[in-house]
């Protein structure tokens, strides 16, 4: 209803979980592009601070054999931890898994027709602020 209103429509897949939801990921966007969407995002689950305690308790009350995957997994994609404070890729990770997701997400997003970016990273938006608050500045 957006979309054929003629306002822009973004779909963001978050957050992607390693062994629990990542395969979604391309149904999320075919969806979404069927529903008007012209932009696509994703965001690699985050868990900061006591997230992380909670996450691994619900997890455990999972009965999955994903559940075990899914902190291997998260872990390889955040350099050995379940949360990297002020990484440059916070929203993204890093790794062979988050490498695979990102070309997963492009590849999908292309057959899409989508418009899409990288997810966020501390390192790309420092710079938008700073270019936007050096062109106020002028």
């Amino acid at each position: 209803m957006l979309a054929a209103a003629g306002l822009p429509v973004t779909v963001m897949a978050a957050p992607m979980i390693p062994a629990l939801n990542d395969h979604e990921l391309e149904a999320i966007l075919i969806r979404a592009r069927q529903a008007g969407a012209t932009h696509a995002s994703y965001i690699l689950l985050r868990l900061p601070l006591e997230l992380k305690d909670l996450f691994e308790e619900w997890l455990a009350t999972l009965s999955r054999p994903e559940s075990s995957a899914c902190l291997s997994r998260l872990r390889e994609m955040r350099g050995g931890e379940l949360y990297k404070s002020g990484s440059a890729n916070a929203c993204a990770g890093s790794g062979q898994d988050a490498k695979l997701l990102a070309e997963r997400f492009a590849i999908a997003g292309r057959q899409q027709g989508y418009s899409t970016e990288p997810t966020c990273s501390t390192r790309n938006n420092s710079a938008k602020r700073r270019a936007s608050s050096d062109a106020t500045a002028s």
